[in-house]
């Protein structure tokens, strides 16, 4: 794999899926930078039955994590989130940090674990003390990873030739007080908060935090 390139069989295999499972491939984001982790970001279009757009990383598995030996199977991922149907995502959109911050949220944290050489999973927080918010217009600054909410059940897991067992993970940004709750009460209290907030995998950068 070159530099800037995701791995086509990665590449093919990430996409036949999406199509399979939540349906037509709207577009890809690219990787437009010279780096030896590229991600690409596919946009899946909203349906009837899924009245929201989900963006997935694809290049994050093309790496295996390395978890502590009891979770030796949680080496490979891709992540994902759900964008509202008016989501601008023109080409001047897209280099507007407005439009622009989920799509950099979900590239960093695809590389989080290869370049801390740790790993990224269900359950997971990320996310430091005091960081600045994702983008404009929106306060939150964190991110916990959870199970492929809101998606068909057969979309969960993907088997790749030359990479074995891919899990879909999605992603749910974090008001502060929601990331200092995960980790102080533990991940199933946050759940509790969201149940009560009504908070599901699409984006919406003005959402209230779900802890008062």
């Amino acid at each position: 794999m070159s530099a800037g390139t995701v791995d086509v069989g990665l590449r093919e295999a990430v996409g036949n899926h999406l199509r399979r499972h939540l349906g037509p491939v709207e577009g890809i984001v690219g990787e437009h930078e010279k780096t030896h982790l590229p991600i690409d970001l596919f946009v899946v279009a909203a349906s009837a039955r899924r009245p929201f757009r989900v963006i997935v990383t694809c290049g994050m598995a093309a790496f295996r994590m390395h978890p502590p030996e009891e979770f030796a199977s949680c080496q490979r991922a891709e992540l994902f989130l759900g964008l509202p149907p008016d989501w601008r995502l023109d080409g001047d959109a897209l280099r507007d940090p407005r439009w622009y911050w989920p799509f950099g949220l979900l590239k960093r944290l695809a590389r989080h674990p290869h370049t801390g050489g740790g790993w990224l999973w269900e359950r997971h927080i990320v996310g430091a003390d005091g960081a600045p918010p994702h983008g404009p217009g929106t306060a939150m600054n964190g991110a916990l990873i959870a199970p492929a909410i809101n998606m068909p059940p057969a979309f969960d897991t993907l088997t790749a030739p030359s990479f074995g067992a891919i899990r879909f993970l999605s992603v749910l940004p974090l008001h502060p007080a929601e990331t200092k709750l995960g980790r102080d009460d533990g991940v199933t209290a946050l759940y509790g908060a969201f149940a009560d907030a009504d908070v599901d995998v699409v984006v919406r950068p003005e959402r209230r935090s779900s802890v008062l």
